[in-house]
């Protein structure tokens, strides 16, 4: 790989990461949200709705990390 798609690569990463912090920061408010409600809402229909959210950006959450853990692993560093 050349020295302009390594960058690219390396640029993309970086916004990735700064994309999965946020989305971190996003879901970690959602959970405390959660936490703070009663165990009678939790366990109700909103309570359900908000633990799907909050299971889908645990998901995502997991994808960027694979995502930028490949690029880490396998793109970048064969390229040393």
């Amino acid at each position: 790989m050349n020295k302009t798609t390594r960058k690219k690569i390396d640029d993309m990463k970086t916004k990735l990461e700064a994309m999965q912090s946020d989305l971190e920061a996003i879901r970690d408010a959602e959970q405390d949200a959660f936490d703070s409600k009663s165990e009678r809402w939790q366990e109700g229909e909103k309570g359900e709705a908000a633990r799907a959210v909050i299971d889908g950006l645990n998901s995502a959450c997991d994808s960027l990390t694979e995502v930028v853990g490949v690029l880490e692993d396998e793109v970048l560093a064969g390229e040393d």
